[in-house]
């Protein structure tokens, strides 16, 4: 098998690894690599004078630097991780010697053991096996050929990660790889640089990192740091005392399904609310009028709490309580709290005949015999009580400057209120104000619309 069909059958591999979850959490490693052939131990049938382990491990002089080095693990459980390897370089330094020219490629799967993984630092083990690759060789004394440079191998592995982030840290490793049989070439793949974490680590696969989970081996919910909550009442089962029954926080979880403040085993009604001091059942109230029976001085007539349950009475029958009504002795309107006022009609009345009075043009006085009979018209209405007293308000169209409609507004209703004290009625119970023409009642637009917002209206001042 070539070394290009090599790669590529192992980054088949590594691809159906990455996409089986995408969730868990990865590490990449990318950095520099060297290729040791001379201290390996045995011989072999290549390279017959192999140095020892101990004796050359550290004699650099046999190395030969390569890049990259790229690994990708993917997490299992724990600390146990299984990944894939890739390492390419020149080889050109065997035994002491610079006369060879081989192009070293290497591909291994393995699995990975972290002994420390939570740590800042952390060494780590790998085991597995893969395909190495020495090709391209100009020198011939050895009879090496591309063929037979080919061979799988065991691969054994020791190195130290160093997290310097969440995400990015730095590692050193040292690969052994013995070859299969006697094909290969059995060698050492040393390996330095920085590797980058990618996903979060999640063994029950609720969506909050182990990091963050209070319960790492149960799904749960994220605002419950990890923890399940079965009846979803946002108390974590570990402290709910009714786990399968939604409750309150209050009771441990456990349900207060009337909310009366007492838990559903101990009320004696869990779905009627009732106080503490009646076992959580209500007390009785025949007439629902909000005062239980044991308190209502009138049980069978509905009354408000400070009246005792009994109802406020309604001298005049005029729909305002006696506790309220000024004149409860004579019927009257609620907004006047119980006492007679001038009605609407009345009010509607007196402004129709306030339409018939006129005045000179640009001017107050009153002007016409019409004005006369209308004035005379309020006059015998206001005799009819004298509790009535009146608003008198003037208003103008808008021709004009505002300042001047608003002098005339006020003259043209104290004019008004001139003649009807001169026919008798009290100053008191009158008074006038003038608008202007802030008030219309029809669009100034037209003469029409201009002759109706010039007018005279009555309010009850009482």
């Amino acid at each position: 098998m070539k070394p290009t069909y090599i790669s590529l059958l192992f980054m088949v591999v590594s691809t159906a690894l990455m996409a089986q979850r995408h969730d868990t959490p990865w590490q990449i490693n990318a950095g520099l690599n060297a290729v040791d052939i001379f201290p390996t131990g045995k011989e072999n049938i290549y390279f017959p004078n192999q140095g020892g382990f101990f004796e050359d491990f550290t004699n650099t002089d046999h190395w030969n630097a390569g890049v990259p080095s790229i690994g990708v693990y993917r997490t299992l459980k724990e600390n146990l991780s299984v990944g894939v390897n890739f390492a390419f370089a020149g080889v050109s330094k065997i035994e002491g010697t610079t006369n060879r020219n081989l192009q070293y490629i290497s591909s291994n799967v393995q699995l990975k053991y972290a002994f420390l993984r939570s740590k800042h630092l952390s060494p780590y083990a790998r085991l597995g096996a893969g395909i190495s690759s020495f090709n391209n060789d100009a020198s011939i004394s050895n009879n090496i050929t591309a063929e037979k440079r080919s061979a799988g191998h065991w691969v054994g592995s020791i190195g130290l990660d160093l997290l310097l982030t969440n995400k990015f840290g730095f590692y050193v490793e040292t690969n052994f790889k013995s070859a299969f049989g006697d094909q290969g070439i059995p060698h050492f793949n040393h390996s330095i640089g920085f590797s980058y974490g990618l996903g979060v680590l999640d063994r029950d696969g609720d969506g909050t990192p182990d990091s963050e989970d209070e319960c790492i081996d149960e799904p749960g919910i994220a605002s419950l740091n990890g923890c399940p909550d079965r009846d979803g009442d946002g108390i974590k089962d570990s402290e709910d005392q009714c786990p399968y029954t939604p409750g309150i926080k209050e009771f441990m979880g456990c349900p207060d399904t009337d909310m009366d403040g007492i838990q559903d085993k101990e009320d004696d009604c869990p779905e009627e609310a009732g106080p503490v001091e009646n076992n959580g059942c209500p007390f009785q109230d025949v007439d629902g009028d909000g005062v239980f029976d044991k308190d209502d001085a009138c049980p069978a007539e509905d009354g408000p709490v400070e009246n005792n349950g009994c109802p406020w009475p309604d001298t005049d029958g005029d729909g305002v309580l006696d506790k309220d009504d000024i004149c409860p002795d004579e019927p009257g309107l609620v907004e006047d709290k119980g006492c007679p006022v001038v009605t609407q009609e009345s009010i509607q009345q007196l402004n129709f005949i306030g339409a018939k009075i006129f005045f000179q043009v640009n001017n107050s006085r009153l002007q016409g015999a019409g004005t006369n009979e209308s004035i005379l018209e309020i006059k015998k209405f206001m005799e009819t009580d004298e509790r009535i007293k009146l608003i008198i308000e003037g208003h103008t169209s808008s021709d004009g400057a505002a300042a001047h409609n608003l002098r005339l507004s006020q003259e043209r209703a104290a004019s008004v209120r001139t003649r009807l004290i001169q026919l008798g009625i009290a100053p008191n119970r009158l008074e006038s104000v003038g608008y202007g023409e802030t008030r219309p009642i029809e669009t100034n637009d037209t003469a029409e619309g201009r002759s109706r917002n010039r007018r005279v209206k009555f309010k009850p001042k009482n």
